[in-house]
């Protein structure tokens, strides 16, 4: 595994994701853009979508309906077609969104904010169909405003399940958003034990394996309680979806610089690892991490360094490359790395 090509901009890169429709990835920008890259080669944008003010925090790609859709910080939510652009709807959320997931059958859109609400949305007409704010706690251990950082369909579109930075996951029904189980995962969030005003971490990622049995969350560990960055392994969880126990608990390796912070994002390779991104460090700006997980030994991943916290990445359909984006050290330039996932590349 090795990087193979690389991009930066003097934006930083917030989400993305890689379009089947036209083999670009889609990556989410710092100012309101979304920029269309051919993969692997990169270079200068084949297409730049406007539309967004301030930071793109989710990108999709929705292939059967030759389709993108986007959310940001200015709480708007735009569905348009992948190759011309043309918006098809816009909507305007009722709070900053902080995450997005499409259901397996292309058909709902599920949205969650900082106002810890879930909303579940039309991907037709971009209506809402129905909203829950019940579950995740008000507030955090340092008495601050929690906020829903995350959500993820069922493969079998029967459940939606959301993660908040309190450190709690909440399984609902589908059609009804009745509750199923709220999992206690407070593991993934710290509090400082001598100056209350630091408080990290929180439930930033949900995936489901691809039988549906097990979800997967991740965020961080414990924090150094010296540091206000976020100095804590990264941290995984899989959960039982049948009785909400815990099938295992990784806090993922650290190796010179990297492999602290938040894991932010996580995708399957068609072989059935799971593959991990994040980073952080000191004044949460450090260097990042890739981890490449078999789900049947989890405390054993392979991990790489770079020097990018990953926002977003997405696996080719092929299984031959890997695309990831983020934010370098400084936090004021983005980049893009094209991996090789082959040994002949």
């Amino acid at each position: 595994m090795n990087v193979i090509k690389t991009l930066e901009d003097t934006v930083g890169f917030w989400g993305g994701a890689l379009d089947p429709t036209t083999g670009r990835f889609l990556a989410g920008t710092t100012d309101g853009r979304i920029l269309a890259y051919a993969i692997p080669e990169l270079g200068e944008p084949a297409a730049v979508f406007q539309g967004h003010h301030g930071y793109v925090t989710g990108v999709l790609a929705v292939a059967p309906r030759k389709q993108i859709v986007s959310c940001g910080f200015d709480r708007q939510l735009i569905c348009r077609d992948a190759e011309s652009g043309e918006v098809s709807w816009q909507r305007e959320l009722q709070s900053r969104p902080l995450g997005m997931a499409i259901s397996a059958d292309d058909e709902l859109l599920a949205v969650v904010d900082d106002d810890r609400v879930l909303t579940i949305i039309n991907f037709d007409d971009g209506e809402t169909l129905r909203r829950a704010d019940d579950e995740h706690p008000r507030w955090t251990l340092a008495h601050r405003t929690s906020v829903t950082y995350c959500v993820a369909f069922s493969p079998d579109c029967r459940l939606v399940v959301t993660g908040c930075r309190a450190g709690y996951v909440v399984i609902r029904e589908l059609l009804t958003l009745k509750v199923v189980r709220r999992v206690d995962a407070t593991s993934f969030y710290s509090i400082s034990t001598s100056n209350s005003q630091y408080e990290w971490g929180g439930v930033r990622m949900l995936t489901f394996t691809p039988d549906g049995a097990t979800l997967v969350a991740g965020g961080m560990g414990p924090s150094n309680q010296n540091s206000a960055g976020l100095q804590g392994q990264m941290r995984l969880q899989g959960i039982d979806l049948a009785t909400g126990e815990s099938k295992f608990e990784v806090l993922l390796p650290k190796q010179k610089t990297n492999g602290e912070g938040l894991v932010n994002v996580a995708v399957f390779h068609p072989d059935g690892h799971l593959v991990v991104g994040g980073g952080g460090g000191t004044q949460s700006v450090g260097d990042g991490a890739l981890y490449a997980v078999d789900l049947s030994t989890p405390d054993y991943p392979v991990s790489h360094y770079t020097p990018v916290v990953i926002r977003a990445c997405a696996i080719t359909p092929d299984g031959n490359h890997l695309i990831t984006a983020g934010m370098l050290k400084n936090a004021s330039v983005g980049r893009i790395d094209v991996w090789s996932l082959t040994a002949d590349e």
